[in-house]
């Protein structure tokens, strides 16, 4: 018997943003739990990602989506919020 091919009925169209009350405030609190680690590992990127159980790559992945970087510093725009 052949398996179909094609996306399974769970899945998202690529592309597609989740939206709602529920993922705005899952997107905030993932900016604030990765800051938080971030600041008491005094901005060492290696020593968060152990603290959080991911690798540093997906860390920098992550960081980059909230405007968050290293040692303290943050990028320019609307996620410098996450602090307050």
């Amino acid at each position: 018997m052949k398996k179909k091919k094609g996306k399974k009925k769970h899945e998202r169209k690529a592309g597609t943003k989740r939206s709602g009350a529920l993922w705005d405030a899952i997107r905030r609190y993932r900016g604030e739990y990765i800051a938080i680690a971030l600041r008491e590992s005094a901005g060492n990127v290696t020593r968060a990602a152990a603290e959080l159980g991911i690798t540093r790559i997906y860390l920098h992945m992550l960081m980059r989506t909230y405007g968050l970087k290293g040692r303290g510093r943050r990028l320019k725009g609307g996620a410098a919020k996450l602090e307050a």
